[in-house]
């Protein structure tokens, strides 16, 4: 398959185990020349003459063809073969074409940076000094998001959330009023909802640190205790926080400009959301970027699963700028698709639309009925006469078992079963 990405926003959707994660995943590598977690291996091709195929051969060796626009050196086209016989994939030499700042949010809770300024992909040259080769690429585990991450020879790459959060607010720092405004943009609203740092404090004897807290209506809650949501959102927002200011500094320190390109990869945006925050999710993400980088020019690939996340940008979108991409099962083939951007209104529209392939928003037990009734009104329509009290008494005990009595449902089923009757004293007659 084929990708041409937008250069702004591209939104993926599609079911579980069609390749979601493995796009984003695919583009951390190419962008970044690291794996941000197990290496993607294609699989055995069936070797020729299995059994019940008939002439069946093992495939090419596989291959990913891409191209990195960059800044002020224009288009850059790579090449890459797996070697089957290696079990690797093939290497390009010297550095990325530096894409860019590269972040990447896992749907695991880990988050990955790549940073021009500070990481050395495949080059092996130092930024100077002994001991100062650069990793390749930050990337973090839940444990080392909060924790801090070390490098070789116990290099302190990153403080973590908790150190740094407490003492960016007991110092002054800029950075916590940057964080306080990215994480006023990352909530779903005002008042209570509204994500606002707490007093620091400590949660039990055996730990001596001060940990952030989180002011909720009722008091200050220790940000390891928050919910799931809440955890992540701010993970997100310390990282993001933490991943431009540690940029900004080393380019300061390396006697350059801040760089002016940003790719962002989320996996799964909406997860541990309330619906409430899906509808604002997406549209926080390209705010967040503008506060932080506004001069920066943002390509952002997401997936989701949630009808709420299209909904939340459909009014905000264009086709020359963003693209909506459908990943669908075509018996052994995985499709791509990409989809006109349009306006539906209401998350239930969004559901039964090719981006989710809902049939019905209704339950299990309302679309069983459903289909039955419709079943019944392709029959009526060749002999109305024909359908039976017996049938019409299984129908509406089964609307009324599985629908609200408001449903809008029943205004047809009340003329259908009228018209059935109808028929039936004409045929008497």
């Amino acid at each position: 398959m084929s990708i041409d990405l937008a250069p702004r926003l591209n939104l993926i959707t599609g079911d579980n185990g069609v390749g979601k994660s493995f796009l984003l995943d695919l583009a951390w590598w190419l962008l970044t020349r690291t794996w941000s977690g197990e290496p993607i291996r294609p699989t055995r091709g069936r070797p020729s003459g299995t059994p019940g195929v008939k002439g069946t051969k093992v495939p090419a060796s596989p291959r990913v063809e891409f191209a990195i626009d960059k800044a002020t050196r224009g288009r850059s086209s790579y090449e890459i073969a797996f070697d089957r016989s290696k079990q690797e994939w093939g290497r390009i030499a010297g550095r990325p074409a530096s894409p860019g700042l590269v972040l990447y949010a896992r749907v695991d809770g880990g988050f990955c940076v790549w940073d021009p300024a500070r990481n050395s992909g495949s080059d092996t040259s130092s930024h100077g000094g002994e001991g100062a080769q650069p990793p390749p690429a930050f990337v973090f585990d839940t444990h080392s998001i909060w924790n801090g991450l070390k490098g070789p020879g116990d290099a302190v790459l990153c403080k973590g959330l908790l150190q740094d959060w407490v003492e960016w607010q007991t110092t002054g720092d800029e950075a916590f009023e940057q964080l306080k405004r990215v994480l006023a943009h990352l909530s779903p609203g005002e008042g209570d909802v509204a994500l606002r740092p707490g007093a620091p404090t400590r949660v039990s004897l055996g730990d001596v640190r001060d940990v952030p807290t989180l002011a909720m209506p009722y008091g200050d809650v220790p940000i390891l205790h928050a919910s799931a949501a809440m955890r992540r959102v701010a993970a997100l927002a310390y990282l993001l926080v933490w991943s431009f200011r540690e940029h900004t500094r080393a380019r300061e320190f390396l006697g350059q400009k801040p760089e002016r390109r940003i790719i962002f990869l989320i996996d799964e945006i909406e997860a541990h959301l309330h619906p409430r925050w899906q509808r604002v999710i997406l549209p926080a993400m390209l705010g967040v970027t503008a506060e932080l980088a506004p001069k920066a020019a943002v390509q952002i690939l997401a997936t989701t699963h949630s009808p709420f996340v299209p909904l939340s940008v459909e009014t905000r979108v264009d086709d020359a700028h963003d693209a909506l991409w459908e990943l669908d099962l075509a018996g052994r083939a995985v499709t791509l698709t990409r989809r006109p951007w349009a306006r539906r209104g209401d998350a239930a529209a969004w559901a039964t639309s090719s981006a989710f392939d809902l049939p019905t928003t209704r339950s299990l037990d309302g679309e069983k009925v459903q289909r039955e009734l419709e079943a019944l009104y392709r029959r009526a329509e060749r002999d109305p006469a024909g359908v039976i009290d017996a049938e019409l008494t299984a129908i509406d005990r089964a609307l009324r078992e599985s629908l609200p009595e408001l449903d809008p449902i029943f205004a047809r089923w009340g003329a259908f079963k009228d018209r059935v009757r109808a028929a039936r004293r004409a045929v008497k007659r």
